[in-house]
């Protein structure tokens, strides 16, 4: 990034921190506030389908009874959430500009906008082009464009065709993400450590059991007969599933191609009785195209597939031998 970029940037921002902040203050008592007008009702009564695309990534969130997806995936709910309260304050949002120069500075020209389309029963409701992102760059220009900044923590909106521009407060940037995977749910499993009580492994040759004892040891359970298994070990593996997040969204042509009801490996995680918490069934399928340690990995009771790295499934997928701590010889 050569000066002269420095210095756009700063002016960037110190431009729309100003034109952030006088929306939110007014200019002067006596100045009658605009807002926008004539939008039809935003909700998740009304609307049932959102697609969100900037040109290079596109989302398409749906509604199906009262559980919203992305492709196959829940939607994560922080951020799901969060969206919403922005789109609540879309008829309190106030008039920014009425000048087409600043579409770009604000990120809403046609270029480096993110349009969002809301949609009910497969009818179009509104459209708007938002500027939410941190980074928004013109093709071909070496002028640096950042709408959302910390200083403004303000989105852009502008109806297509509209000069007008309205901003809405925005505690972060990109809250209109068009990326799929910033919206479906990562975690395969969350159940706190002190909530497991057993963990039971199905191999295709061998299976065995991993279960507390009432002494807060933890016994190792097989065919050959039990063996005490080491605190830490154990506690380091109870770790991992307590919060057990993929690594990726697989291609569901991949999906496709698995036998779902015949697992390579299975894992049951069994929670304490009164915990809480539900256990989980744990089904695992070789990634036999790659050949890397990854595996597919699914929920027994959801449709959803994910995909685990070597790294994950080498801290999940243990033996027996794995359990026991083996002393050091003495040197």
């Amino acid at each position: 990034m050569n000066l002269r970029q420095i210095i756009y940037i700063i002016s960037t921002i110190a431009v729309i921190a100003i034109i952030a902040t006088l929306s939110r203050l007014g200019f002067s008592e006596n100045e009658t506030i605009i807002t926008m007008e004539n939008i039809s009702p935003l909700n998740r009564d009304i609307v049932d389908k959102i697609i969100i695309t900037d040109g290079v990534n596109q989302t398409t969130l749906t509604k199906n009874n009262l559980n919203w997806k992305v492709g196959n995936y829940p939607v994560v709910f922080d951020g799901f959430e969060e969206m919403w309260e922005v789109i609540s304050n879309f008829p309190k949002a106030r008039l920014i500009s009425n000048n087409e120069s600043n579409h770009s500075l604000m990120g809403v020209s046609e270029s480096n906008s993110t349009a969002v389309e809301f949609y009910n029963n497969q009818t179009l409701v509104e459209k708007f082009l938002i500027g939410d992102k941190v980074y928004a760059p013109m093709p071909d220009e070496e002028n640096i464009y950042t709408p959302w900044t910390s200083l403004s923590r303000m989105c852009y909106i502008r109806e297509p065709g509209s000069k007008e521009v309205y901003g809405v407060f925005c505690q972060y940037p990109d809250r209109f993400n068009p990326k799929p995977e910033m919206w479906a749910e990562p975690t395969i499993l969350k159940i706190p450590m002190d909530e497991i009580e057993s963990i039971l492994y199905r191999y295709p040759q061998t299976e065995f059991q991993l279960k507390i004892l009432p002494n807060n040891q933890w016994i190792i359970i097989e065919e050959t007969g039990p063996s005490i298994a080491d605190v830490n070990i154990a506690n380091k593996l109870l770790s991992e599933f307590s919060q057990l997040v993929t690594s990726d969204f697989p291609n569901p042509k991949n999906v496709n191609n698995l036998d779902l009801l015949n697992p390579t490996i299975a894992i049951t995680v069994i929670a304490k009785p009164n915990s809480g918490n539900d256990s989980v069934d744990l089904f695992l399928f070789e990634d036999s195209q790659q050949q890397n340690g990854g595996y597919y990995i699914k929920n027994r009771i959801n449709d959803w597939v994910y995909y685990i790295d070597s790294n994950t499934s080498s801290s999940i997928l243990k033996y027996p031998f794995d359990l026991i701590e083996v002393d050091s010889p003495d040197s």
